[in-house]
């Protein structure tokens, strides 16, 4: 029964990961600017965030993107791993 319990939560895993793989693929016709996600807030994600991830928001105010600090959760679509990945989605909108 262990073994089954075993296999069958690493096959939930394996499925739970090729899907929200196929969901994060960069796709031009879903960039934050045609959502919206480049005029949202950054979320620093506080409350029971505890990881610690270096990202950039586009600050539609100033056209620039920012640095900020990541928790880990409770982010917004306006929350991009480089400067460049920030300005390719955003600098247009």
């Amino acid at each position: 029964m262990k073994v089954f319990f075993t296999i069958a939560t690493a096959a939930v895993l394996l499925i739970a990961t090729f899907i929200d793989v196929g969901l994060s693929e960069d796709n031009s016709d879903s960039a934050p600017c045609l959502g919206g996600g480049c005029y949202l807030p950054p979320v620093v994600g506080l409350f029971g965030c505890k990881a610690y991830f270096p990202r950039y928001f586009y600050n539609s105010t100033s056209g620039e993107c920012q640095f900020f600090i990541y928790g880990g959760c409770q982010g917004t679509e306006n929350n991009f791993g480089t400067e460049d990945d920030c300005l390719s989605a955003c600098a247009n909108c």
